[in-house]
């Protein structure tokens, strides 16, 4: 008689492992009282205060006396209008959201790294997990987060044994309406399929 599957399995478990970690260490760097200076969180910021008061996406900073309609990637923007209607104007929501999405990040290169070589999936897994760089970026209100999820997402159903032309291509639309350079990163997925 076979063993009964287990539904907690190896896999699953260094899977649940990175998140964990992945997950705890984000939310610890957000009790780091650090001042990171603003780049472009005015910005993301002044566009989805827009989208949420019915202005439109609009900053109210002009070009020759024009306000600017298209001045930054929409996907951003309209995810902090969503959090900013739906909890009120606080980052510190956004920031637990971009911990659970870079800890969905590590995830996903755990996954990508035991596709090309599995021994290594775990250790490549913790890496990106506990990548400072990675977390200290997940703690601020920029595209980076957001971006590198979609993108590791598109390369998981890429390289996935039911591969999607429309499921890869989704997620790399997605992640150029976050920052437009994901654009000429489509054809590094197309290009292998021909």
């Amino acid at each position: 008689m076979a063993a009964p599957k287990r539904w907690f399995d190896e896999r699953r478990s260094a899977a649940f492992l990175v998140f964990a970690c992945a997950l705890i260490v984000r939310c610890l760097w957000l009790t780091v009282p650090i001042e990171v200076p603003a780049q472009d969180t005015p910005d993301y910021d002044e566009i989805a205060l827009n989208l949420v008061s019915g202005q439109g996406f609009v900053s109210h900073d002009n070009w020759f006396g024009h306000p600017m309609r298209s001045w930054r990637a929409p996907l951003y923007p309209a995810l902090l209008a969503s959090v900013y209607g739906l909890w009120g104007y606080h980052h510190w929501i956004v920031q637990v959201l971009q911990a659970f999405v870079g800890a969905c990040t590590a995830v996903g290169v755990l996954i990508l790294a035991r596709r090309l070589h599995p021994p290594s999936g775990l250790v490549v897994g913790l890496i990106v997990a506990l990548y400072p760089s990675l977390i200290t970026m997940s703690a601020q209100i920029m595209t980076e987060t957001l971006f590198a999820a979609l993108l590791v997402a598109a390369l998981v159903v890429a390289t996935g044994s039911r591969f999607t032309a429309t499921g890869s291509g989704l997620l790399v639309g997605l992640a150029t309406l976050t920052r437009p350079v994901g654009l000429l990163l489509a054809p590094a997925l197309v290009l292998p399929r021909l």
